[in-house]
């Protein structure tokens, strides 16, 4: 362990020498750090918070119609067992056949449903975060800001300050792609 923490310290050191001395000795100063807690951004903005309604909204609604078809699949089930002893044998393997085809496309149904839910969610979560790194990005440059670094990416961060760049994200309407 010791030995990895000297390497460490060894790379960072030959690291932070090699850029310094890159620099000509006038234009030398030193770098500007921020760092930003993307998690908190990306679970309290309203932008955030609006992705969880739609997708909970679309989840809803899809639990709903999966109740229905699938309390429909039961009644019919229900159905043909009941008929099983006034039917003819072959007219009951025939309606068991459609009924689990029935099933089946059902089945095949709430897959392509689910993918699609996932898939609307996913596309959504990526524009926020492409409004997320255009607005951290603005704001770097304004206030003149060299290196922006991810919280959960670092091993050790001192002082922080309240984060309110949040602002432009909570101004970002971000639509759940139709499903």
């Amino acid at each position: 362990m010791k030995l990895f923490a000297s390497a460490v310290a060894l790379v960072a050191t030959v690291l932070v020498t090699s850029v310094a001395t890159m620099q000509p000795a006038a234009a030398q100063t030193a770098p500007s750090v921020a760092v930003v807690d993307i998690q908190v951004i990306l679970r309290d903005s309203l932008a955030a918070k609006a992705i969880r309604l739609q997708m909970k909204g679309h989840l809803l609604k899809f639990q709903k119609w999966g109740k229905g078809r699938e309390d429909k699949i039961r009644r019919e089930t229900q159905d043909l067992l009941k008929q099983r002893t006034v039917l003819a044998q072959s007219a009951f393997a025939k309606r068991q056949k459609a009924l689990r085809k029935k099933m089946a496309d059902f089945r095949v149904e709430v897959r392509r449903r689910e993918q699609k839910l996932r898939q609307a969610g996913g596309k959504a979560q990526r524009q926020l975060r492409k409004v997320l790194i255009a607005a951290v990005s603005d704001v770097a440059r304004k206030q003149g800001v060299s290196m922006v670094f991810p919280k959960a990416g670092l091993l050790y961060s001192g002082r922080t300050k309240e984060d309110r760049k949040s602002t432009r994200l909570n101004s970002s309407h971000i639509p759940l792609s139709r499903i």
